[in-house]
């Protein structure tokens, strides 16, 4: 099982929380901050097909 699977809207919320958090503290711009988030987005739902296609369904 990928660590993907388990992660419910509330700990996908805890950890954009807790990665937005981290890039304010290190002094990124709110637009470095939307696209670092975005990426992410992007990257878990890349995964999500990509599983489907794995296991041929």
């Amino acid at each position: 099982m990928s660590s993907c699977d388990d992660q419910g809207e509330g700990n996908a919320t805890v950890l954009r929380r807790r990665m937005v958090d981290a890039l304010e503290m290190r002094g990124m711009a709110q637009r470095t901050q939307e696209a670092y988030i975005d990426a992410v987005a992007r990257l878990s739902r890349h995964c999500k097909c990509s599983r489907v296609v794995a296991i041929g369904r």
